[in-house]
């Protein structure tokens, strides 16, 4: 589809229609039902404006459906049939027939076509817009969740060449692995509805750690966002330095495939201005997974298990109340990460967790980066100062009824100091 979409000369979109079956108004008599009103006075053409096509979109149940998105994105020259007129785009200009002169704003950007002007490290915060956007809308059939975004995905594997322009490589379960570490911090949306996918096309359930195990908006923040919940994501997926050295993920046939990533450490953060502070710094567990181990041990794995080696450690948290635009009911909420070294209850970090966690609760972490900070994130008048990458991305999982499976509950922040101080055990991670 990704082929048949930018190929083509135009793309005829029935925006206000609700089924394959409905007519395209205008085409046929009596199938549109309003005629603009225009009157002349004094030599001047008068008209009623229409509804903008952008306003018009917004509103459609085209707009709502999965499968739109990708054809909307990849068209090169759209054309917008709607119940009051009919809209032309392309990236020279934009007309509809309700606007003298033709000319009208443009619904979106054509800029994912130019793929010259795209650079290798832009594209992660392209592929956070189109989770973003793609996760809000409705699937008729759940097991198409990856089939309904799979031409976009490739599209941007062959405009940015990932791994080698090969996209059954680059991505698994709408997850690019060649940049896995940041793609597994993505968060549900703030007060949207958020569930459990139960299983693909093949009756597999989706793992727990890609978006597409879940329904509901996703999206990719800051870590701002564990302090303030704002309407529109930022799209930032930036890490200073990823902390788990090797990924695994079971094959079809459950046998662990390692999948390759890009190491990512910040200028901003170096062991010279840790040391000179009088800091330890977390380093990333070493050693390598044998596979072959792992086929043994854990026969079979199932289909899109992540295997890791990393530290794990166990928190208290409860429920936060200071947090910017937190509604009071909600599938999700931030919650505290506290510990009592130095004192009862410290705060030293924030994670999102389902509202129905019971406050407070103890739950499991994992480390998987090195963060930024922002003020709020942990008690800096109890623990030490904040300096770059001071905060570790964490995992919150819980057990399964499976051996040695733990699975996602949620993506938080905790101060690396603190870490440091708790009883984390390092280990290999089986993430379903």
């Amino acid at each position: 589809m990704d082929l048949i979409y930018s190929n083509s000369v135009f793309t005829i979109f029935a925006v206000n229609n609700i089924s394959a079956q409905d007519p395209l108004p205008g085409i046929r008599r009596g199938t549109r039902d309003h005629q603009q009103h225009v009157v002349k006075i004094q030599g001047l053409r008068l008209a009623v404006s229409f509804s903008p096509l952008s306003d018009v979109i917004v509103s459609s149940v085209w707009n709502q459906r999965g499968w739109t998105y990708q054809e909307f994105m990849l068209s090169r020259r759209r054309i917008f049939v709607t119940a009051n007129q009919v809209h032309f785009e392309c990236v020279e200009g934009n007309w509809c027939e309700g606007v003298v002169g033709g000319y009208d704003s443009s619904t979106g950007s054509f800029s994912i076509f130019d793929s010259s002007s795209w650079r290798n490290e832009g594209y992660l915060r392209d592929y956070a817009e189109i989770i973003n956007t793609y996760t809000k809308r409705k699937l008729t059939k759940e097991s198409d969740i990856i089939n309904a975004i799979a031409a976009l995905l490739k599209t941007l594997t062959r405009a940015y060449k990932l791994a080698e322009g090969n996209y059954d490589e680059a991505f698994r379960f709408g997850m690019p692995v060649v940049n896995l570490t940041e793609a597994l911090l993505w968060q549900p949306a703030a007060n949207a509805s958020h569930s459990r996918r139960s299983a693909n096309g093949t009756g597999v359930q989706w793992p727990s750690w890609s978006w597409a195990g879940w329904r509901g908006a996703a999206r990719y923040n800051g870590v701002s966002v564990f302090v303030d919940l704002k309407e529109h994501p930022d799209n930032n997926i930036f890490i200073y330095e990823t902390l788990v050295q090797q990924w695994y993920i079971a094959d079809d046939n459950g046998c662990p495939q390692a999948v390759r990533q890009g190491v990512r450490l910040h200028d901003g953060h170096t062991g010279e201005d840790m040391e000179d502070a009088g800091l330890s710094m977390y380093v990333a567990p070493s050693g390598d997974i044998n596979p072959q181990s792992l086929i043994t041990k854990n026969t079979p794995l199932r289909p899109g298990t992540l295997v890791f080696r990393t530290s794990s450690a166990r928190f208290d948290v409860r429920r936060a109340h200071d947090v910017v635009g937190a509604r009071a009911v909600a599938d999700y909420a931030i919650y505290s990460i506290l510990t009592d070294n130095p004192r009862p209850a410290t705060l030293i970090g924030r994670v999102i967790l389902p509202s129905s966690t019971s406050s407070p609760a103890s739950h499991r972490f994992i480390v998987l980066a090195r963060a930024g900070h922002c003020k709020g994130l942990y008690d800096e008048s109890v623990l030490r100062k904040p300096y770059h990458g001071c905060m570790m991305y964490v995992m919150a999982v819980q057990e399964t009824q499976y051996e040695s499976i733990v699975e996602r509950v949620g993506v938080g922040v905790i101060f690396e100091q603190a870490w440091l101080k708790s009883t984390a055990e390092q280990g290999i991670v089986f993430l379903g």
